[in-house]
């Protein structure tokens, strides 16, 4: 066992690859956490840095930190590795560059073990750049989340949350507990999506059962350059195979939140071809997104659209 003889109420896990700068900061979050029975299994994927040096020298220190080796499997593969091994009834997600804010696995395994019938939690959190310079908060960016009822540092509970997470994808990885029976359940992880599989997971979970929510920012966020950029073409397809798979699903339920998903494909779309300076493109993509779904942010996006294709 991670912790003496006792069975540890919670499983944190981490994927970790080069992640030797990250992972003590990481580390050193989930000690301000207020909880003593806990697990960490972090995966050590591929790293070619000291990445494995660090995870020694850690689970040396502290017998409930344990180190898995794999061989480059990625993020969702490397989750679903580390919760083959998880101990503990409730899992929470870590990752390797992000931190909790103290309290914050406390006050969320409490009402979990509250509330035994809810499947999946999270908070709200503020993203930063590697400087400390706060973007903001994840919450308020997005109208439906925005909505949500405020709970301060409390959790509000959401008996049909499917719809909410498939319109808007606002659910931060590193804020998230589930309950370790419904991830083997629901199948965990897909592998083969290389991106968005968290989403897709959560989308999942949220058709089985209520989740809850903060909206206290529990966990601060590295936003690092480029990294949006580089990936958003992977990322729209990927996201755009997950609305064509749950739409059905969806539909039935609330066909405004179908709506809202491809305005937002639609939306991501536009900002990558304005990155590429194709602006008449942009336009075409935000004005779908507004035929679909209209917003004033989205009207100025379209705006600013236009006056690009003047002076260009």
């Amino acid at each position: 066992m991670s912790h003496g003889t006792e069975t540890p109420l919670v499983t944190i896990v981490t994927p970790a690859r080069n992640a030797a700068e990250d992972l003590p900061g990481a580390l050193e979050s989930v000690r301000s956490q207020g909880i003593e029975k806990f697990q960490h299994i972090v995966v050590n994927d591929g790293s070619t840095d000291a990445t494995d040096a660090v995870l020694t020298d850690a689970s040396r220190n502290d017998c409930r930190i344990l180190q898995l080796r794999s061989d480059g499997i990625g993020p969702a593969a490397a989750r679903n590795l580390a919760i083959e091994h998880a101990e503990a009834p409730l899992v929470a997600f870590l990752d390797a560059d992000d931190r909790w804010r103290p309290g914050k696995l406390a006050r969320q395994v409490a009402f979990h073990e509250a509330h035994s019938d809810v499947l999946l939690s999270f908070t709200d959190y503020e993203h930063f750049t590697p400087v400390g310079q706060s973007l903001g908060l994840a919450f308020p960016f997005w109208p439906a989340y925005k909505a949500l009822a405020c709970t301060g540092a409390d959790f509000g509970r959401i008996e049909n949350p499917a719809p909410l997470i498939f319109a808007e994808n606002a659910v931060g990885t590193s804020t998230v507990v589930i309950r370790k029976d419904a991830f083997e359940a629901s199948g965990g992880f897909d592998p083969d999506l290389r991106s968005a599989s968290d989403w897709e997971l959560w989308l999942r979970l949220a058709l089985r059962g209520p989740a809850a929510y903060s909206t206290e920012p529990a966990m601060d966020y590295l936003v690092m350059p480029g990294s949006v950029t580089s990936n958003r073409e992977l990322r729209i397809s990927c996201m755009n195979s997950i609305v064509e798979t749950y739409e059905p699903l969806i539909g039935p339920m609330d066909r405004q939140a179908v709506r809202v998903a491809k305005a937002r494909i639609d939306i991501a779309r536009a900002e990558m071809a304005r990155e590429t300076g194709n602006h008449s493109q942009a336009l075409c993509f935000h004005l779908r997104a507004l035929r679909v779904y209209p917003t004033r942010r989205t009207a100025r996006s379209a705006i600013a659209d236009m006056r690009n294709l003047l002076v260009a």
